[in-house]
């Protein structure tokens, strides 16, 4: 998957979590998850450059899924790791908190994980 269709299907993601309805089917007013700062998107971008920069990305998805492949992170790095080089690189502390950034991440972003120790040892004996 190109560069070009990776910021697609996060756009696409981005948009539909956007339009948010109720359980009646009226349409939300205000969404909770809409920041003034753009907050989200700062967020996506972020983690899919670290991904890019330090992942393991697998040849294709796991069967069952027509999915994208997913993204493998190092199992010695955790969610809060991320977050915490997150806030360091956000300009003049204008950050989303712990369980926005998780959420964000497991909504827009759900085909980059962490890897579990047995899958890192794997990896590294290929």
């Amino acid at each position: 998957m190109s560069k070009e269709e990776k910021d697609m299907y996060i756009m696409g993601s981005l948009v539909d979590s956007c339009k948010e309805k109720t359980k009646r089917g009226k349409k939300r007013i205000r969404s909770r998850q809409t920041f003034m700062f753009s907050g989200e998107k700062l967020v996506v971008q972020f983690i899919s450059s670290y991904a890019d920069d330090f992942g393991l990305q697998q040849p294709a998805a796991p069967r069952g899924r027509d999915d994208t492949p997913p993204i493998y992170i190092p199992s010695d790095t955790t969610k809060k790791d991320v977050h915490d080089k997150y806030v360091e690189s956000c300009p003049n502390d204008r950050h989303v908190r712990y369980s926005t950034f998780c959420n964000i991440r497991n909504q827009c972003l759900p085909h980059i994980r962490i890897a579990k120790p047995r899958d890192d040892v794997y990896m590294c004996h290929l």
